[in-house]
């Protein structure tokens, strides 16, 4: 995508890297969650989305460069936006609310890791180089998931779907 801050060139490298262990039918570490459900016999997001979008999987394949780069065309963007979430919901985590730490430390002290969390609470803080992004991303979309914490009480929220009003693709998303 091709906003320059520097959060959004590691992002890039990411994705690349990621794309190219998966087109060499490596499984990435960032992926490790779908594997193993599906390991487990579960049928896992990442199975969804292939299914979903396999009208476009096979040229989305052709047209990746070698390095791993390809043009974007984002169709479904899931934001879990931090922990920032102002309830403490039985089936949730610190990961999704930070008001519940304290209790998941005590009852679930070998599954609780401090820099997991940790990292959901600085997550999405810096919206500059997810807005720069969204007009490119926001042309070929047509599904969104928020998620938190709470999104009601996320400012980039807000903030992307006032973007997507501004770009007039708000009635084409879901």
């Amino acid at each position: 995508l091709s906003s320059s801050s520097a959060a959004s060139d590691v992002y890039k490298r990411q994705m690349k890297n990621v794309r190219k262990k998966m087109l060499a039918g490596e499984r990435p570490s960032h992926c490790q969650a779908c594997y193993r459900h599906e390991d487990l016999g579960g049928y896992s997001f990442r199975q969804m989305a292939i299914a979903k979008y396999s009208d476009s999987m096979d040229r989305l394949v052709q047209e990746t460069n070698e390095d791993g780069s390809i043009n974007p065309e984002v169709k479904y963007i899931d934001f879990a936006m931090g922990n920032n979430c102002n309830i403490k919901c039985r089936m949730c985590n610190p990961g999704n609310t930070k008001h519940i730490r304290e209790e998941f430390k005590l009852t679930n002290p070998k599954d609780f890791t401090q820099n997991t969390y940790a990292n959901a609470e600085k997550r999405w803080s810096d919206s500059e180089p997810i807005l720069g992004m969204m007009s490119e991303i926001l042309e070929n979309a047509d599904l969104f998931l928020f998620t938190g914490g709470e999104p009601f009480i996320i400012k980039l929220h807000y903030e992307i779907l006032e973007k997507a009003i501004e770009i007039g693709r708000a009635p084409q998303l879901t």
